[in-house]
């Protein structure tokens, strides 16, 4: 799907707009309904951080990946045909999502009880473990954060990450965790010897080896981080506005069809996904997640 950017004076008005409805008549009164605004719209702005596989720009600058795959045949299906891509950075999505920048964060964020706290999950849409990206032939053994922190090595993350949350839960040091913005850089990071290693889910780092035709790194075998002594279960979904219930509602119901239907393998498989990030995912929701995950 060809997403097209809206005048940043459009965008800006509605963002003001939504936000103001609450106050101002002439923004759809005292209980605006997100998913009739949308709708009468015929779009929604969704915020992304630029990471494959999940929501990225392709070369011809197309949003394009595995969450947008799934969200614009949902969307379309509930009567709203365009996605505006709005990218900020991965930790800057939910202020976006907050205060009124985008309608949905379309990322393959993961969700977890401190996001849960400020933002509305839909049910996960796909399930992925750990795994670190180390110098070809892992000279120092790295296969887990533990390893890491034994070792006193530093570690990458993206800054506002559920990686960088793992990291410090599986007791890395602040000063022995480098954040960066986007999964690229993490790459470089790691070239230069700034890291020993970076941490993402293995479809992420997956998607970053195919991009290059073969990053110059290793990959470790996946794994489920031990955060606080506890099992951390990755999964991700699409967050919306605390109190945006009837759209939340609504995605999740055309999510569940699409599971019923079969149809939601063949959305993500031109993506790396397959049935091993989906049906762990349909075995989850997302008030477990939100009460469990760590």
């Amino acid at each position: 799907m060809t997403a097209r950017v809206l005048p940043r004076r459009t965008v800006l008005a509605w963002g003001l707009c939504a936000a103001a409805a609450m106050l101002l008549p002439g923004c759809g009164g005292s209980e605006p309904d997100t998913l009739a605004g949308l709708r009468e719209a015929g779009r929604v702005r969704v915020g992304f951080a630029d990471e494959p596989p999940y929501a990225y720009l392709d070369a011809e600058g197309r949003l394009v990946g595995s969450e947008v795959a799934v969200a614009s045949t949902i969307f379309g299906r509930l009567g709203i045909a365009e996605l505006v891509p709005v990218k900020v950075a991965f930790d800057d999505l939910i202020p976006a999502l907050e205060d009124g920048r985008v309608d949905a964060i379309v990322a393959g964020m993961f969700i977890t009880p401190d996001r849960c706290a400020r933002v509305a999950f839909s049910e996960p849409t796909y399930a992925a473990p750990a795994v670190l990206a180390v110098p070809a032939g892992n000279p120092r053994g790295f296969t887990r954060y533990r390893d890491l922190r034994e070792a006193g090595g530093v570690v990458g993350v993206l800054a506002g990450s559920v990686e960088a949350q793992h990291a410090r839960g599986a007791g890395i040091p602040d000063d022995h965790i480098v954040e960066a913005a986007e999964p690229v850089d993490l790459v470089a990071l790691l070239s230069t010897g700034a890291v020993d290693a970076f941490a993402l889910s293995s479809l992420s780092v997956r998607s970053l080896q195919a991009a290059s035709g073969g990053a110059p790194f290793e990959v470790t075998d996946p794994f489920i981080p031990l955060v606080d002594g506890r099992p951390a279960v990755g999964a991700g979904g699409f967050a919306f506005r605390r109190g945006d219930d009837g759209l939340r509602t609504a995605v999740n119901a055309e999510l569940a069809r699409l599971r019923q239907e079969g149809s939601l393998e063949a959305l993500v498989e031109p993506y790396g996904l397959r049935a091993r990030e989906l049906v762990p995912a349909a075995s989850l929701t997302a008030d477990e997640l939100c009460a469990v995950t760590r």
